[in-house]
């Protein structure tokens, strides 16, 4: 049987030419992980912003849909929804429409089943950390929610005992 005997000294040491590859390796790569990690970072935040304004517009039809607060009510509602869960508001628009009448749009005075939609817009500026304005398609975040009235009926009761 033959043992066959390899030798250190046949193979010739890597390590010396390659000494800084890493360091320049890392520094041309390091910017595109970083701008992709901040990009990830600040779509998060986009996202997330979107749902706290779905839920505070939904906030906002909710309390339309009960018939017993105003149009400044719900507008008070929704701002503060929002600014609860630790968005800015400076600049939203918060909009109260009766689609099924449109001269009566205060839920006060809406008839039972009118349905209301309620129109939140934040400037996404407010929620950006990094300005990608380009990326973007819009300026504006938009959220959207429509109620019905359950303003209940009046109902006069008799006070007189009926007699048969």
């Amino acid at each position: 049987m033959q043992v066959l005997k390899l030798s250190r000294t046949s193979v010739p040491p890597v390590w010396g030419p390659r000494r800084g590859a890493v360091a320049v390796e890392l520094a041309l790569v390091l910017p595109l992980l970083l701008t992709l990690l901040l990009g990830v970072w600040d779509l998060g935040r986009l996202i997330d912003a979107v749902q706290i304004l779905n839920n505070a517009t939904r906030e906002g039809g909710r309390c339309a849909s009960t018939g017993q607060v105003s149009v400044t009510e719900i507008q008070q509602a929704v701002l503060n929804a929002m600014s609860q869960a630790g968005l800015v508001t400076t600049g939203v628009t918060v909009t109260v429409t009766n689609l099924t009448n449109a001269a009566n749009s205060d839920p006060m005075v809406a008839d039972q089943l009118d349905q209301f939609e309620i129109t939140t817009t934040l400037p996404s500026n407010n929620v950006r950390w990094i300005a990608m304005n380009n990326l973007l398609g819009s300026n504006t975040l938009t959220a959207t929610c429509r109620w019905n009235s359950m303003k209940d009926i009046p109902l006069t009761v008799p006070t007189s005992i009926p007699i048969n």
